[in-house]
Parts: C-alpha cells; sequence; structure tokens
C-alpha cells in the first residue's frame, strides 16, 4: 500500500512541478521580449549548453508524464485541461526560447 502512495505523491508532484516550469518558463520568455535580452538558456552555442538542454528536456518530459498519470487519476477534465496548457507552455517557451 505505500508504494501506491508513494506513486499518488510522485505524480502529484509531477502535476504541480510542471505547473511551475510553465509559468517560469513562460515568465522568462515575457520578461527577455520585453526588455530585448538574449535568453541564455536555450540558445546553442557550444556543446555544454547542447547538454544543458537536453537534460531540461528531459526532465521536462518526465514531470509531464508524472503529471498526466496524475491528472488521469483524478478523472477530472479540468485536471486534465490544465496540464494540456500548461504541457503546451512549456512547449512554446521552449520553442521561443530558441529563436529569441
Amino acid at each position: 500500500m505505500t508504494n501506491l502512495e508513494f506513486k499518488k505523491v510522485l505524480n502529484c508532484l509531477g502535476f504541480v512541478v510542471t505547473m511551475c516550469i510553465a509559468v517560469t518558463l513562460s515568465a522568462i520568455c515575457v520578461i527577455a521580449f520585453v526588455t530585448g535580452e538574449n535568453v541564455s538558456l536555450f540558445h546553442i552555442a557550444d556543446i555544454p549548453s547542447i547538454f544543458v538542454l537536453t537534460a531540461n528536456i528531459l526532465a521536462y518530459c518526465i514531470t509531464v508524464t508524472l503529471g498526466f498519470f496524475y491528472c488521469l487519476s483524478k478523472r477530472s477534465p479540468w485536471f486534465m485541461t490544465m496540464q494540456i496548457i500548461f504541457t503546451l507552455l512549456i512547449i512554446s517557451a521552449i520553442v521561443v526560447g530558441l529563436f529569441l
């Protein structure tokens, strides 16, 4: 029974972290666009930055997947809608961040 509770907590944490990542990345892109500065987190300028970007994308995928399973367990269209919106925000922030 503890294993099931641990999975629920981990999935809930993935859902919350997905929301936090989406808000943070969106804020970084908006601030960079308004101020005209470069978003150095996403620019692929050298080999280490490629590894950092790859690691970030893998971490985002893991948290989005865990959050998705949390939304499935809730069986609520609101949770699933929020998960989809925040996932799309993460994807769009990464794409926009690559071109800023």
